[in-house]
């Protein structure tokens, strides 16, 4: 079973169009090579990357009208363990999935996130900060305050998600309750 792709402007252009290249053939091929490779995803991580692939699909199912209801919840998940692991490579992975079996582009569909430079860098994201306008102090607020009020009257963040369908944030455990309440009041 596949769902047909639109175009590359078409995906990119309404959020509902970025679940579009679900092809099961693919998602098989890619999970056995992963399955099969030197170093394969446990128990556990495999099960979170299941857990993606199946919300993706039921978004598929949803925009195509091919589901039996149309507005479920999104995945709200968080992937714990010690350091070591294998957090991280669950996020590179998930990565690889989006990217090779959906056809997505980091930044455009989908987004990794970390609180800091450092481990942002580490998966190839941004932070949380400078990609949710979530200021860092007060000087940030007051100047993050005049450029949204700009000329063009276009806001940024508003621009840079508009056709996300997933946020991960690595190592949220080191981001604060406010920097995410900001964060999704931004969103």
């Amino acid at each position: 079973q596949s769902l047909q792709p639109k175009s590359k402007a078409q995906n990119s252009a309404t959020p509902a169009a970025a679940c579009v290249t679900i092809k099961h053939k693919n998602i098989g091929r890619w999970f056995s090579d992963l399955e099969q490779s030197s170093k394969p995803p446990n128990a556990q991580q495999l099960a979170v990357l299941h857990a993606v692939r199946d919300r993706c699909a039921q978004e598929a199912a949803e925009s195509f009208g091919q589901a039996t209801q149309n507005t479920s919840e999104p995945l709200r998940a968080c992937v714990l363990g010690v350091p070591g692991a294998g957090k991280s490579e669950c996020i590179k992975w998930l990565q690889s999935f989006f990217q090779e079996c959906l056809g997505w582009e980091h930044g455009v569909q989908f987004q990794c996130l970390a609180p800091q430079n450092t481990m942002a860098a580490l998966i190839g994201g941004a932070t949380l900060h400078s990609w949710g306008d979530v200021p860092v102090n007060y000087a940030a607020a007051v100047d993050l305050g005049k450029r949204r009020s700009g000329h063009d009257g276009v806001d940024g963040l508003f621009v840079r998600v508009g056709s996300t369908r997933w946020a991960i944030i690595d190592e949220i455990s080191g981001v604060g309750l406010l920097t995410l309440g900001v964060l999704e009041s931004n969103l």
